[in-house]
């Protein structure tokens, strides 16, 4: 009987700011990889050394990038807007550096909202700091009804072909909950699915190794496509 794949998950800080510090992930994701048929690890901000960075990877078969603070700009070039939310500069310092090291290694991975943008700022694109204030929205990217992610908010087209849209089909409503996203694409990343106004869903490499998605996949689990999105990534880290 072959082994599970073990799916490695950064995270960050879960508390407020005048708590000690605390790190973890929602435990959607980890339902999620474990329903699929994986087994979690999760990989809180540490050793950013490049030979403990890789004595992690070896030990995982893939990456899986979830939600969480915005990314700090300064990460990608650019001068803080006020609109900017609560950041973790550490932990964007060791995400974006395991990224690049799982990219190099060809290691699956899947990024999920904040992983989406933590992906394309990795391999050198931008964000949109704030949708809204640099007038990059003309949709509604999260519910009006409060923070929720069971509510789906909007539609975006898939590119047929992608691994999203195997997943997807090329036409899928989404839960959403963001007022960040990609920019200036990343050199190797390619746009594999745009909400109703422009705004980049979707984002994947060429040989479909990394896989990204701006919604929340991981909060719908009863919808057919949101379960397939990570079956179809814990299969990828199985063949390895």
């Amino acid at each position: 009987m072959s082994r599970a794949p073990i799916i490695g998950i950064t995270c960050g800080k879960t508390n407020a700011a005048d708590k000690p510090d605390r790190v973890g992930v929602s435990p959607e994701y980890t339902r999620a990889l474990e329903a699929a048929g994986a087994l979690c690890v999760l990989l809180p901000p540490g050793d950013d050394r490049p030979a403990a960075i890789n004595a992690v990877l070896e030990r995982l078969d893939g990456l899986l990038v979830p939600g969480g603070a915005d990314v700090d700009p300064s990460f990608y070039d650019e001068e803080r807007l006020p609109e900017v939310a609560r950041t973790d500069p550490v932990r964007d310092n060791f995400e974006l550096k395991v990224i690049r090291a799982a990219v190099e290694r060809g290691m699956p991975i899947l990024g999920i909202c904040r992983g989406q943008q933590a992906i394309n700022v990795a391999l050198g694109g931008t964000l949109y700091q704030d949708l809204d204030a640099q007038g990059a929205a003309r949709a509604r990217h999260q519910s009006e009804h409060g923070p929720q992610l069971d509510r789906l908010v909007h539609s975006v087209e898939i590119e047929p072909g992608s691994r999203f849209s195997r997943a997807a089909g090329t036409r899928v409503r989404v839960n959403s909950r963001h007022h960040q996203a990609v920019k200036e694409v990343a050199p190797g990343l390619h746009v594999t699915a745009t909400g109703p106004d422009g705004v980049i869903e979707g984002l994947e490499t060429d040989d479909g190794r990394v896989v990204a998605v701006q919604c929340h996949p991981e909060a719908r689990p009863d919808l057919a496509w949101a379960r397939q999105l990570f079956r179809d990534f814990v299969l990828a880290a199985k063949r390895g």
